[in-house]
């Protein structure tokens, strides 16, 4: 009988403090129901982090329920922990949607101890040189970092890599788990395989920042992208080639096969074709509807051969709404005027920067042709929209 009171008094405290807690909580954040959408009737006990979630993270309720299996085995709510975590993760600079997505990602994170586990690898990524936000920034993109022990090595060895530590932001938005990956053992064997392969260490960084799935993909995969690479005559050690990699290890070779049949159907032969794709490599990156379109407008607008497209392929490369259409209807209006700068090479006008092209086709033409700077401008914002 005093057993059976004792349990039945300890249950009633938990349950009041249980309540007490998400009373609090709740008024706190001022969780509506709303917000994560009405909650379905269920015989199904509700975890008590189902609320937490949505209520300090922003979770829906779907969300919330398939994130709360991460905690099944917590029992009581009075764990302070995740209220320490989302502290320190707003301090470090992660608004709501970055925290969101972090503990989404990494569930477990939010049970992680902030003194002996994360400060000092926030403190590892600031003494390794990233500023604040750039701290906030590699945590947003892979919280994982958070767990490695070795987060000093590992930011060293990818920024003697990749050349600064903002190339290495910038690589990891390509592959987020560019950190966590095993330097010793996946990396190093990747690396090895590359150089074997025959590229050189001065073009490694490079290619990596450009495709760094590379380092750690399958082997016989990246082989057979090489050895592709290499029947289309171009040599491991110089530029193009990390171009023509970078370009071809995104297909395919039946989507390969299709675009090399798309540009043969442009008119040009397989020997056309191949010198193209050697002289610019980076047109085999282009989907099937701009080549068609840019393609369609060189030949049929500007009436340029086939011959000269292929001396001057990076024109498909350049943007219709910035640049082809708008400088072509300023040649084009200088021609209509008479003025030999209208006859101008259309590669030429082209390939220049913008204020080059202005200082050269529009400005020393302002008082003969006063709307024409305006009237590049109006083209220009109208492809655009269109």
């Amino acid at each position: 009988m005093w057993l059976a009171s004792q349990r039945a008094s300890c249950c009633g405290h938990l349950f009041r403090s249980f309540r007490r807690h998400f009373l609090l909580r709740l008024s706190f954040f001022s969780c509506s129901a709303g917000r994560g959408g009405a909650r379905p009737a269920t015989a199904e006990p509700i975890h008590f982090m189902v609320d937490y979630l949505r209520c300090s993270c922003g979770f829906t309720e779907t969300e919330a329920r398939a994130a709360s299996k991460h905690y099944a085995h917590l029992k009581s709510p009075e764990n302070k922990r995740p209220d320490a975590v989302l502290r320190l993760l707003m301090q470090v600079g992660l608004g709501n949607a970055d925290i969101k997505r972090v503990v989404k990602s990494l569930p477990l994170l939010l049970l992680a101890d902030p003194k002996r586990t994360l400060e000092p690898k926030i403190r590892a990524l600031q003494a390794a040189g990233f500023s604040g936000p750039e701290v906030a920034q590699v945590i947003s993109i892979n919280p994982r970092i958070l767990f490695r022990r070795d987060v000093v090595t590992c930011i060293e060895f990818w920024r003697n890599l990749l050349g600064t530590n903002q190339y290495v932001l910038k690589t990891m938005r390509k592959d987020c788990r560019l950190l966590t990956h095993n330097l010793d053992k996946k990396v190093a064997q990747g690396l090895s395989l590359l150089r074997t392969l025959g590229i050189p260490d001065h073009k490694m960084g490079s290619l990596v920042r450009e495709r760094p799935w590379l380092v750690s993909a399958n082997p016989d995969k990246v082989r057979a992208f090489v050895e592709q690479v290499k029947s289309l005559g171009f040599s491991p050690g110089t530029g193009k080639f990390k171009d023509a990699l970078c370009s071809i290890c995104n297909f395919t070779r039946c989507s390969l096969d299709a675009k090399f049949e798309l540009l043969r159907s442009f008119g040009w032969t397989e020997a056309g074709v191949h010198s193209v794709v050697w002289k610019f490599p980076a047109i085999l990156r282009y989907s099937p509807k701009k080549l068609r379109e840019v393609m369609y407008f060189l030949l049929n607008e500007v009436e340029c051969d086939l011959s000269y497209i292929a001396r001057n392929p990076t024109l498909v490369g350049y943007s219709m709404e910035k640049r082809l259409k708008p400088r072509f209807h300023v040649l084009k209006s200088l021609k209509a005027e008479g003025i030999p700068a209208g006859r101008n090479d259309f590669m030429s006008a082209m390939c220049i920067a913008e204020d080059t092209f202005a200082q050269k086709y529009i400005i020393p033409y302002k008082d003969r042709l006063p709307k024409l700077l305006e009237t590049h401008h109006a083209a220009s914002a109208e492809v655009c929209k269109s």
